[in-house]
């Protein structure tokens, strides 16, 4: 018989054993993931988007929580470009939630399986565990481009800005939709001024699609090969969205040739001016050559002080460029007492060049100003004249204005129902400003005219001061009376001539 004493020490080890083993056993149940990882659509072609189905499911007993999961690629040219970073609440046993992780496989990966990395943080009965699993995705079709873009002009001379036309060829079996293309520079030399972003909604089989963009070479751009840079994004007939980048060779052919700016000024108003008259003066300011900045202009007005400004003598035109022109209007009030003639004015044009040197335009305009000149007679008197009888008329000539006339010439209008006569016209040559100047002409009353009251008119002809003939015409009251045996001097005393005859005692 074995001694109880023997049998306790037999028993106590073990026990001890027996303990041991069932925490190991335990402990090794817990850490055991219950998190199970699997992938759908794993499937992608190149060049294009394409979304991985990930489905996350709990195989153990309890609920697992706070499930924080992160996908990632260390693979270039392939990207996870949406739902890189998940968060799911809760997931019950046996139960199995599903997202969508969008990747973007570049045009330039080969066939072939490659592997993303699962990593997942959660809580199953109070401890945090963490699980990370590889998920294998497989490219099984090879990048097949379906758009072609070329430019043309390619070649491009420094200095100067061109438009190339960008077209767009549909080269592939099937239409495509929803074009975009963003274009950029492949050298900080050249700049692209107008659009970055172009669009068509489609291309159907073998057809194109062209845009106009503006090419901008610095000044200091070396003759050579540079390319534009196109990323083009498209949509084939299944839905896939694809992408393609593309380099677009052009060529800077011809070296920059310095030019210097060549500022004209033109008056584009050709009116001419009475003096005490508001006017404009409307200007071009046209750039060749190169281009200019921060250019302004200034009027110079008369020396005499006869021109008065409205608005500002100098006036900001900002940056012109080559074959650019601004217009600009100036506001001026010339004084009453302004001669005829023509009056000079001086624009300057200030700008600063290419080169941040500062530069100077110059320009006379003439301003022609026209003479203020009023015929009227001395005498409001009415003319009585006889039926088909000839009438002397005799009158004073006044001249209401600024300046002397020359060759000035007075004669009736024939017109019914008066009639020119010999002597129906009287040249009366040089006539100053409030100087009365006598006259003496004769009209005839056609026969056959009813009595009454009509209207003899009588035209002034005169040389302004750039010898340029001017007329004016003037009314004068006639009463048309029946022809009796005594002709008569019609103009009630004669004017001024008659007074004279009288006083002489001349008939």
């Amino acid at each position: 018989m074995i001694d109880m004493n023997v049998k306790k020490s037999y028993l106590i080890p073990i026990l001890l054993a027996c303990l041991m083993t069932g925490q190991i056993a335990s402990t090794y149940a817990d850490d055991i993931s219950h998190l199970e990882i699997s992938a759908t659509n794993i499937y992608l072609t190149a060049g294009a988007k394409g979304k991985v189905t990930l489905q996350l499911h709990n195989a153990g007993d309890y609920e697992i929580t706070e499930i924080d999961a992160i996908v990632t690629s260390s693979t270039p040219g392939l990207s996870v470009i949406e739902k890189t970073h998940n968060i799911v609440n809760s997931i019950g046993s046996e139960q199995t939630v599903s997202y969508n992780v969008t990747l973007y496989v570049d045009q330039s990966l080969a066939v072939g399986s490659y592997t993303l990395s699962f990593q997942s943080n959660y809580v199953r009965q109070g401890r945090s565990i963490t699980l990370t699993v590889p998920i294998n995705i497989i490219v099984n079709d090879a990048f097949q481009p379906m758009a072609k873009v070329t430019v043309a002009p390619s070649k491009l001379a420094a200095g100067a800005t061109a438009t190339v036309t960008m077209k767009v060829e549909n080269i592939s079996p099937n239409d495509i939709s929803d074009l975009d293309i963003i274009l950029s520079s492949g050298s900080p030399l050249l700049s692209i001024e107008n659009q970055l972003n172009y669009h068509a909604a489609s291309i159907a089989v073998g057809s194109s699609v062209s845009f106009d963009v503006l090419v901008k070479s610095l000044e200091n751009t070396p003759v050579g090969a540079y390319s534009l840079n196109a990323g083009v994004y498209y949509s084939d007939q299944s839905g896939n969205r694809l992408k393609q980048a593309i380099s677009l060779p052009v060529e800077v052919a011809s070296p920059y040739l310095p030019r210097n700016p060549i500022i004209t000024v033109t008056n584009l108003s050709t009116s001419t001016v009475t003096p005490g008259q508001q006017f404009d003066i409307n200007l071009s300011i046209a750039c060749t050559g190169a281009s200019v900045y921060n250019a302004k202009t200034t009027l110079s007005l008369d020396q005499q002080g006869l021109l008065s400004p409205v608005n500002p003598t100098s006036l900001a035109i900002g940056d012109l460029n080559p074959d650019e022109s601004i217009q600009q209007k100036y506001t001026l009030i010339l004084d009453g007492s302004a001669p005829a003639g023509e009056m000079p004015l001086t624009v300057t044009v200030r700008y600063t060049d290419y080169k941040g040197t500062q530069g100077t335009a110059t320009e006379i305009i003439t301003i022609p100003v026209n003479q203020l000149v009023d015929f009227t007679l001395m005498e409001d008197v009415v003319v009585t004249a006889q039926i088909s009888k000839t009438t002397t008329y005799e009158g004073d000539l006044l001249l209401i204005g600024t300046s002397r006339v020359e060759f000035t010439r007075l004669q009736v209008v024939s017109f019914d129902p008066v009639a020119t006569v010999v002597g129906s016209t009287e040249y009366i040559g040089a006539v100053d400003p409030d100087s009365p100047v006598p006259f003496s002409i004769k009209f005839k009353v056609n026969n056959g005219t009813a009595i009454g009251s009509y209207t003899m008119k009588l035209k002034v002809t005169w040389m302004d001061n750039r010898n340029i003939q001017q007329e004016q015409t003037l009314d004068v009251p006639l009463s048309v009376v029946k022809a009796t045996t005594v002709t008569t001097t019609t103009g009630e005393d004669g004017g001024l001539w008659g007074w004279l005859r009288r006083l002489f005692g001349i008939q």
